[in-house]
């Protein structure tokens, strides 16, 4: 079977490729909805032409299920390394999971190439003793957020990073959908206390487990969003209990799963979901990863995170594409003002010394409407969802009317310096190459910001060339 990939999937193979041709770990970065497994598949698809033997890890059964679908559209055989499953180790390639792997090692044969799914997780003991193990074979890594709640960067697991199209890209290519972004309510976290780098869940659960709170998100559901199929991110197992007696009580069918019940219950529920048989689904922690409803419009956030991956999972479940879809984003958490808006470009190292990690380079803030609470960029003086102006607008042109000057082309010509910023967003070789040019830089700086981001740069040809 021949499938045939978008142009901006083609360049993420080829750039992965040349990456692999150099380097035994590649990080693959791209942002949920722009088809991180289709590329893995395409590359795996090829190197079993080969002979080769892959396996592809994953740390959630619903994963499994939405790598094997895609295995099928690539005509790909494969076997299951998952629990209560007849495993079939002759097979070349394998889908597994992580847990069930770790165990059965002893029992593989050697492979050729290990996918690491999720690849934000690849520095737990588990994946690290499977990564150990295969230590001959090529490892491709993918993720949309290579950033651990540690402040922990990859590069312990990854030689080099891949990065593809960004999501404002996305969006106005129509692979995932634009969105509607507002914050209703803005916790106060101040007095929350930080464990393991989020707020702790009791305090968090303290703060928006309220019946005001909820009533508050299930009276803006009804103004902004009503009808549409919406999922709730709740802080605790409780949380989300609540949340779904309050929407049920509103008269909205809502559902609540957990990790606690069975494969069948959460698998009935998520159906009646896409059969669109309830209109909110609420969970803690299940639906983040690997959970595609393109008919899905809402996502409702009333977890409030320090965690740039874990927001950017959450909002992603909204915005896969649908012709003629408007995602909304109703973030009771606080999280757009914490990350910024789900379309900003945000900077991505493997390396984890820089405390700018997963910082959106978004120069201007979000402004709140105060009247319908829609966010958007500070730049506009009136609000683009209502039209009502922005009562603080006209005064602060005023004050920063003083403090401005004119700058003259030659004084930049003559003082130009790449800012801390640009240098931040600089994401691809041809960023990089350019910045040097306008600054007079000299070529080693190149070479060391594209070790330091993960950039692969041909040293030898950028020599003949620039040296």
């Amino acid at each position: 079977m021949t499938i045939s990939l978008y142009p901006h999937q083609i360049k993420m193979v080829e750039e992965t490729r040349a990456a692999m041709r150099n380097h035994r770990s590649v990080l693959l970065r791209s942002p949920t909805g722009s088809g991180k497994t289709v590329v893995a598949s395409y590359i795996i698809k090829a190197a079993l032409e080969k002979g080769s033997r892959t396996i592809f890890t994953v740390h959630r059964r619903e994963l499994i299920e939405q790598t094997a679908r895609t295995f099928d559209i690539f005509g790909i055989p494969y076997g299951l390394i998952v629990a209560g499953v007849t495993p079939d180790y002759e097979r070349q390639i394998q889908i597994a999971s992580i847990d069930t792997l770790q165990r059965r090692l002893v029992n593989l044969p050697p492979i050729d190439l290990l996918v690491v799914d999720e690849a934000v997780h690849a520095m737990a003991e588990g994946w690290m003793k499977c990564i150990n193990h295969f230590n001959d074979a090529w490892v491709l890594l993918l993720t949309a957020t290579p950033r651990r709640l540690d402040g922990r960067g990859l590069k312990k697991v990854a030689d080099i990073m891949v990065h593809g199209p960004e999501t404002r890209w996305l969006i106005d290519n129509k692979f995932l959908s634009p969105y509607r972004a507002f914050a209703p309510f803005t916790p106060d976290m101040s007095n929350s206390r930080i464990e393991q780098g989020d707020f702790k869940i009791e305090d968090a659960a303290n703060v928006m487990d309220q019946p005001s709170i909820t009533g508050d998100a299930v009276e803006h559901y009804k103004k902004i969003c009503a009808g549409t199929r919406a999922i709730a991110f709740a802080t605790n197992v409780q949380h989300s209990k609540n949340i779904c007696e309050q929407f049920n009580g509103a008269g909205i069918p809502a559902q609540h799963i957990d990790g606690k019940m069975s494969k069948k219950e959460r698998d009935e529920a998520i159906d009646l979901f896409r059969q669109d048989k309830i209109k909110v689904l609420t969970n803690c922690n299940i639906v983040s990863e690997g959970f595609d409803v393109p008919d899905m419009e809402t996502a409702i956030l009333l977890r409030p995170t320090k965690s740039i991956s874990l927001y950017l999972q959450q909002v992603g479940r909204a915005l896969r594409y649908k012709e003629g879809k408007v995602a909304f984003i109703l973030d009771h958490a606080g999280n757009i003002f914490r990350h910024g808006m789900p379309c900003d470009k945000f900077n991505w190292y493997l390396s984890d010394k820089d405390k700018s990690n997963g910082k959106s380079e978004r120069a201007a803030p979000i402004y709140q409407c105060k009247f319908c609470f829609f966010c958007f960029e500070d730049q506009f003086d009136i609000c683009p969802n209502c039209e009502m102006e922005r009562e603080d607008r006209k005064k602060v042109l005023q004050h920063k009317k003083g403090q401005l000057g004119e700058i003259f082309p030659g004084e930049v010509k003559n003082y130009r310096r790449a800012s801390r910023d640009e240098i931040w967003s600089a994401d691809t070789l041809e960023e990089l190459l350019r910045i040097k040019t306008e600054c007079n830089y000299k070529l080693g700086w190149v070479f060391h910001m594209c070790e330091e981001k993960g950039i692969y740069c041909d040293k030898k040809m950028l020599w003949r060339i620039y040296g």
